[in-house]
């Protein structure tokens, strides 16, 4: 996906691998590749860019 233009948002918490070192490689490429990895809570509130807005608090109820 990144090759072909697009932003990739990989949210490290929600990818799984049976050993640890298998979920490090996994991620290092991914990061290599060009996504950027950080975690589900923060992409959400990323999306939803202002704080104190209905979806807002229903995010933050969700995530705690």
């Amino acid at each position: 996906m990144v090759n072909k233009g697009y932003t990739v948002y990989v949210p490290a918490d929600a990818v799984i691998s049976r050993r640890e070192l298998d979920w490090e490689k996994g991620i290092n490429m991914i990061e290599k590749a060009g996504a950027i990895v950080g975690t589900t809570e923060a992409f959400l509130f990323q999306l939803l860019e202002t704080a104190g807005t209905d979806e807002f608090k229903q995010i933050s109820r969700l995530v705690r």
